[in-house]
């Protein structure tokens, strides 16, 4: 060994040693101070220590004559290729860069992803990229490994590792094939069994879906192939290809298949197989936007088609759904890509399928060639004896009876049910029936296919967008029966569309005219008047690649950023800022429209264990639930529970105060005073003041300032009128509750009731009416009551029930508003409502106006503070990521703004303090 090499590897071992023992320093250190020491082993000293790793790897590597031969080939090449090489490695790390402030940014699906998993796996791939590529497999199983760790808590990590490691021994066992497969399939019933709880275990719920996403169909793959199996793999491929990094935060994961994880594996150029992932990983962003954009914007619930447009609108939404799953999809499998797989692409424009079969060659095409690899060839050569014809078709009919089995098998792993429903049977029977004719049709016609350019004229541009046209339409249709929660729901739609055709009768050649310019804008213009498809096209080079991604991500980071959106024009700016919002952070408004796939990425809906992972909430004990603290007595009725008359406690770092009366407030006395105009609050959580002090509540600071407490030069001493502000409200009740508790409310002489609404309302007491009926507690107002009844609702609510009563919330809601109008307005008060927003609660201008409207109409003053966030980062007004409550900061700016609106509004406030209050801007408290 020279000088040279022996000082480059000795530099190396002595700065991995030193990377590696940074992070156990830190640890060693924690321990001496409670515990929970490993549980702050966080993301970044889990890269300090991979880059540790790779330091010593690359350092005990050099030791070898052919690893000092490629550092030396490596300087020994032309200054155009260094220079080509680190403008590579420049780009790559730019572009990570930029999409970890995107995903940060726009807060992608979870906080576990966007705050631990995105940096683990984007400064991990350069890490692997640094590792001697004999040792990258392993690297990127200990970066999968950690990523588990991060994730969850040290014993379902390590429950979760062991069980997948147990597994994959099983299918090594030194017995006959045939004994691994029963094995293997006796586990997965013992699983099975204690994944619906006839088996104790010892780890938690959480873990379940990750269990089920990473074996229930990998395993399938694994044990097929290993039957076939030429060449042996090492045990870092056997087991990375089962931990895969992104697995544990997206439980709806693309079945990968075994033999082409081997056999891509950096199978090109790296920094290309780099490049490709990125620009993926990009694209998946975009399309989990776009998402957003249908889900917040475009679906609208099954209750409100009234016409022709609403049913084109409700259909073609449902099926834009699914771009949810395409983005999650390019965005794993990009993320693969910077580990070296260089995997084929999952989707490939499945919306401008020109045929059903064509169709099921484009959308998730993991799920094809896993079928096809599994079941469609061996049960097609098991009866080829039967003609090529027959076999083709009972072999297609086969795939289709066992993808319809397997995702209600999919369906079991991850929410713990079985479903057999006739709209998932009629989905997968008409599915298959159409692709069997379209199969026929082709074997007599033959499949048109093409070796060199195509030319299009005219004629075949449009037919072959009518085709686009039409099938798009067909699978919207179909797509709407599999998104049905029953089949009499499905016809009870289309019934709507008969007696409402007319207004509607243009949707259909609006969304025709669309998919046909969709269609069109896909085919490049050529020479004269055709238009030509010149086959493969040539690849732009790796600069220009890089140049248009740089600058595309660093356009959509730049629109996105607080301090911008704003300067874009209110309406414009209003939906950017929406965007940045988690799916995990928005009112299930929209309930009625969640299907499949909806439900299997909804993880707060199906394991809240998991959620609570993948939020990074806390443990219980440490941020728990008001009614299950003191200050909460349930009181075994409708109304549920109420606040303990006299209770202080602390509660979420902040004191809260009960008044003997049972509101947070301070003391009272139940007769009005003179000279005060009394106001009631009767609200939910936030205006309760969730997780803020007692004097920080949105509440506490109006009554202030309508007072001048605390505001240079006092209450102007003219005014005769003092204002109080009662605090009724109570976390998690409703508008139901409120009216329950509306005669307390009235029996302290209030001269004005504000209701406020955060547009989750209906929903919510949706889901009080369904609690309150399976704890078998009789529904005191007679009109829920009566249509719990009509819908079906028994003691133990199905979720069909659930979806029916919903379908009527919005007329249950507006009942509810004109009742407690009514009653409070005999009782000579002043009902006032407004809407509160909440921090990362997208809530469109277009819904608050309904909202706003329907208010006035039940008899209403209508107050607008929904502005109040205006100009604001609300991911800063939140109380935590996983919490969305408002912070100090976002009770500063609701009382600012409710201040205002109460100052302009003489109505509310009665007799008017002489002149005007100043208020000094709210100051940003040190702790948020």
């Amino acid at each position: 060994m020279s000088s040279r090499q022996r000082l480059l590897a000795t530099g190396l071992l002595a700065a991995g040693a030193a990377a590696v023992a940074l992070p156990l320093a830190l640890v060693v250190r924690d321990l001496t101070r409670g515990p929970d020491a490993l549980a702050g082993f966080g993301v970044y000293r889990i890269l300090v220590l991979a880059l540790g790793g790779a330091l010593l790897a690359r350092g005990a590597d050099l030791g070898s004559a052919d690893a000092w031969n490629h550092v030396r080939s490596w300087w020994a090449g032309s200054a155009e290729d260094r220079r080509a090489r680190i403008g590579h490695t420049a780009g790559i790390v730019a572009q990570l860069v930029l999409l970890l402030l995107l995903i940060r940014t726009f807060e992608i699906e979870n906080p576990a992803f966007w705050k631990l998993i995105a940096p683990l796996a984007l400064g991990g791939c350069v890490i692997h990229h640094l590792t001697p590529p004999r040792h990258r497999l392993s690297m990127f199983l200990f970066l999968s490994l950690a990523a588990i760790w991060l994730v969850f808590d040290a014993s379902d990590a390590l429950w979760l590792i062991a069980v997948g490691v147990a597994l994959v021994a099983l299918c090594h066992l030194p017995i006959p094939f045939w004994a691994r497969v029963a094995a293997v399939a006796v586990s997965a019933a013992a699983l099975a069994a204690a994944r619906v709880g006839r088996l104790p275990v010892p780890w938690s719920r959480a873990i379940w879906p990750i269990l089920g996403s990473i074996f229930m169909f990998r395993m399938i793959v694994y044990l097929y192939d290993l039957r076939h199996e030429k060449v042996p793999a090492t045990w870092q491929q056997r087991l990375a290809y089962f931990f895969l990094l992104p697995n544990v935060v997206f439980p709806l994961f693309p079945v990968v298949d075994y033999s082409a994880f081997r056999r891509t594996y950096y199978d090109a150029e790296d920094y290309r197989i780099y490049q490709r992932g990125i620009e993926w990983i990009f694209r998946g962003v975009l399309q989990l936007i776009l998402y957003r954009v249908v889900y917040q914007y475009l679906v609208i619930p099954q209750g409100d088609v009234r016409t022709g447009v609403d049913i084109a609108r409700f259909i073609v939404s449902n099926f834009l759904l699914y771009v949810r799953v395409s983005g999650q999809f390019h965005m794993i499998i990009g993320l693969l890509h910077l580990f070296g797989f260089h995997l084929p692409e999952t989707h490939r424009k499945y919306f401008l399928a020109s045929s059903f079969t064509d169709f099921w060659r484009r959308i998730n095409i993991y799920w094809k060639d896993f079928m096809t690899k599994v079941i469609y060839y061996p049960v097609q050569f098991r009866l080829r004896r039967l003609g090529e014809r027959p076999a083709m078709v009972l072999a297609t009919l086969a795939v289709f009876v066992t993808t319809w089995a397997l995702h209600s098998y999919q369906w079991f792993w991850l929410l713990g049910s079985f479903p057999v429903t006739i709209t998932d049977t009629l989905f997968w029977g008409v599915l298959a029936g159409v692709l069997v004719v379209n199969s026929l049709h082709e074997a007599r016609h033959g499949r048109k296919r093409t070796l060199g350019a195509r030319t299009w004229t005219p004629r075949t541009l449009a037919l072959q967008s009518l085709k686009v046209a039409a099938t798009f339409v067909a699978i919207s249709v179909l797509w709407s029966l599999w998104m049905s929660p029953t089949f009499a729901d499905w016809v009870a739609l289309w019934s709507v569309q008969r007696v409402a055709l007319a207004p509607g009768k243009d949707a259909l050649p609006l969304m025709l005219v669309g998919v046909v310019l969709a269609t069109a804008s896909t085919v490049p213009p050529g020479p004269g008047s055709a238009r030509r498809l010149s086959g493969p096209a040539r690849e732009p080079s790796f600069a220009w690649r890089v140049a248009i991604s740089i600058a595309s991500i660093a356009g959509i980071l730049i629109v996105g950023q607080p301090s911008i959106a704003p300067r874009l024009g209110s309406r414009l700016g209003h939906t950017i800022a929406s965007l940045r919002t988690s799916e995990l952070n928005k009112a299930d408004a929209t309930q009625l429209q969640r299907g499949y796939y909806e439900d299997l990425m909804g993880v707060s809906r199906f394991n809240s264990q998991l959620w609570e992972a993948y939020m990074q909430r806390p443990p219980a004990e440490a941020w728990p639930k008001l009614d299950e603290t003191d200050a909460v007595r349930p009181t075994n009725d409708f109304l549920k529970n109420e606040f303990v008359p006299n209770a202080r406690l602390n509660f979420l770092g902040q004191v809260l105060t009960v008044n003997r009366w049972g509101m947070r407030d301070r003391d009272y006395e139940r007769m009005k005073p003179p000279g005060v105009r009394r106001i009631a609050l009767v609200g939910v959580s936030i205006d309760m003041g969730w997780g803020v002090g007692d004097e920080e509540s949105y509440e506490a600071l109006t009554e202030k300032r309508l007072n001048g407490d605390g505001v240079a030069g006092g209450r102007p001493a003219k005014s005769p009128v003092r204002y109080e502000i009662l605090n009724f409200s109570i976390a998690a009740h409703t508008v139901a509750q409120h009216l329950l508790n509306l005669d307390r409310v009235l029996s302290f002489a209030p001269d004005v009731v504000m209701i406020p609404a955060n547009g989750a309302d209906a929903s919510m007491m949706i889901d009080h009416v369904v609690e309150r009926r399976a704890a078998g507690v009789p529904i005191s107002i007679d009109t829920l009551r009566s249509a719990a009844d009509a819908a079906g609702l028994a003691p133990a609510p199905s979720p069909e029930a659930r979806k029916r009563l919903a379908a009527h919330q919005d007329e249950l809601l507006q009942w509810l508003y004109v009742a407690i109008a009514k009653r409070v307005r005999e009782r000579g008060a002043l009902p006032v409502w407004y809407f509160v927003p909440v921090p990362n609660m997208v809530v469109s201008p277009e819904e608050i106006r309904k909202l706003s409207d329907r208010a006035a109409q039940a008899g209403f003053e209508v107050l607008d503070i929904s502005d109040a966030y205006s100009g604001h980062d609300v991911a800063q007004l939140r109380l935590r990521e996983f919490d969305r409550h408002p912070n100090v900061r976002g009770h500063q700016l609701l009382a600012d703004r409710l201040y205002r609106a109460l100052r302009d509004n003489p109505k509310i406030l009665g007799a008017q303090p002489s002149g005007r209050v100043t208020i000094p801007p709210p100051a940003d408290p040190s702790r948020n």
